[in-house]
């Protein structure tokens, strides 16, 4: 995975090394003048034994091997951010909303004695004039696209006060007239030493290119402007180390928080991250769909995002639509308007899964709200009391308007919903909202129950983006759910078909 870390921009505050969810794209997350691209290994086990049973040991020594062969074939020359690998191990805890973690940043441990001759602010090592210089060439060497994220470079001081700054590849244009040569790094820390980037860094000067002594510089920034009274300039002397050019040779490493040089790490210390002071509501909305996205892993053609924007009309809040909301939601659908014209009876109570006692004789699709939302507090849901027009029924001239107006309402929510279910009780209330969804050209889905069997259907549009109500052959795709109560359904499997005036039929 790829992250980032940022160079000292406050005196009394360190650079950060961040991951964030675009840390998994092949592309750098954070591409910036603030940022340095780190290459990193993140290692999730998928529970807590796998976790504790990490081989540590096994895991640094393996990431400092890569920055040990990349310093002898001369990769760090082209890639300096080589340099700065680290290790994150993990397990989360979802049910428990906690996260376990241990960082390593690997290290190359020098067997021979490294000294500092001396260390000192930049501002006191530096003349006026080299500050300035050496200023102006860090805005640039910052601003250019080319070294954006590069945390390794020189600093080339000439006689005459100028500076030039150079990338780690242009090692041969180091020689020449300039009258100090300080190897500089992008440095994290806030404190009157370098950072844990030095560390590394000397490692590659004295196996790469056989130096002994160096200046290096810490650069650190203020408010995004260079700050060389907080940078550091320091003389180190080491001399080679011995047996590294050895095939086989592996460097001891380190790198574990709080690990030092010498010591071995007996036991893995879990720095725990505790995420249950977050929005309950949220939690509990991924509690919820936590199963879903599991199943997502083995079915990729389980699209949540799409479930969860789906807007479905349930027409029905009996039995059926009861059942049909608490599923729909159990798949991740958030947004429902339920319709229905009559109350919550004593009878229902035992059959329709959602009401309780406190219920009866209010309007069903009142009391359907509260039950769906203490099911789910994140879905949005709203209830409408309204009979469905039914062909056949007559209507008294007094209540011609109102069955009209509750007509042009049913064909606004089948226009503004993705999905319609028709759960109602008789045939002949689905009538009209079949052809409703024909006209709109709407997914709909009938769910009947007969005598001894029941039937689903789904009818109206097509899947995908295939919207036309006619299939390859050109023939209607539409089915109407509409006969006569007494009908039954003797077999489920068997082809049934029924005419219903100038409507074409449906299969099962």
């Amino acid at each position: 995975v790829l992250g980032c870390y940022t160079l000292c921009a406050h005196p009394k505050i360190p650079g950060l090394v961040r991951l964030s969810s675009k840390s998994l794209e092949a592309s750098p997350p954070f591409h910036s003048r603030n940022n340095c691209i780190v290459p990193r290994t993140l290692v999730n086990t998928n529970n807590m034994l796998g976790f504790k049973n990490l081989d540590v040991d096994l895991l640094l020594k393996e990431e400092g091997k890569r920055i040990f062969y990349d310093i002898l074939s001369g990769k760090i020359e082209e890639d300096p951010t080589l340099l700065l690998r680290f290790l994150v191990i993990s397990f989360v805890d979802l049910k428990n909303w906690k996260v376990y973690y241990d960082v390593a940043f690997p290290s190359l441990v020098l067997n021979s004695k490294m000294t500092f001759l001396r260390l000192h602010s930049a501002s006191e090592v530096l003349s006026q004039e080299e500050e300035t210089s050496l200023s102006k060439s860090m805005k640039v060497w910052r601003d250019s696209n080319e070294t954006t994220g590069c945390p390794f470079f020189g600093v080339h001081i000439y006689s005459d006060s100028s500076v030039v700054i150079r990338q780690l590849k242009c090692w041969k244009g180091y020689s020449g007239d300039h009258q100090k040569l300080l190897f500089g790094f992008y440095d994290h820390g806030h404190q009157d030493y370098p950072g844990w980037a030095l560390r590394n860094y000397i490692a590659f000067l004295s196996l790469r290119w056989k130096i002994e002594k160096v200046q290096f510089l810490c650069y650190r920034e203020r408010r995004g402007e260079p700050d060389l009274e907080k940078s550091l300039i320091g003389e180190a002397s080491f001399a080679a180390p011995h047996g590294w050019d050895g095939s086989d040779y592996v460097p001891e490493i380190i790198g574990w928080e709080g690990e030092k040089a010498g010591d071995r790490k007996k036991e893995k210390i879990l720095k725990p991250i505790d995420l249950d002071s977050l929005n309950p509501a949220s939690q509990d909305e991924e509690k919820q769909v936590m199963h879903l996205k599991l199943m997502g892993w083995r079915h990729p053609s389980l699209v949540l995002n799409k479930l969860r924007s789906a807007r479905c009309l349930v027409l029905g809040a009996g039995a059926l639509g009861c059942e049909v909301s608490r599923l729909l939601m159990t798949w991740g659908v958030r947004k429902l308007t339920v319709v229905d014209g009559g109350c919550v009876a004593i009878p229902d109570i035992v059959k329709q899964s959602l009401y309780v006692d406190n219920d009866c004789g209010v309007p069903r699709a009142t009391a359907i709200v509260p039950h769906l939302k203490e099911r789910c507090p994140a879905v949005e849901v709203e209830g409408i009391q309204m009979e469905i027009p039914v062909p056949g029924n007559p209507v008294s001239k007094t209540k011609m308007s109102s069955v009209l107006d509750n007509c042009k309402r049913l064909q606004a929510l089948v226009a503004s919903s993705d999905v319609v279910f028709l759960l109602t009780d008789t045939w002949e209330s689905r009538w009209f909202p079949t052809l409703l969804c024909a006209n709109e050209n709407k997914i709909a889905i009938t769910a009947a129950s007969g005598y001894d069997s029941y039937l689903v259907m789904r009818h109206g549009a097509g899947p995908g983006h295939n919207l036309s109500t006619e299939d390859a052959l050109g023939h209607q795709r539409l089915g109407c759910c509409f006969c006569n109560d007494s009908t039954s359904f003797v077999n489920v499997y068997q082809i049934k078909t029924y005419i219903c005036g100038n409507v074409l039929l449906l299969f099962l």
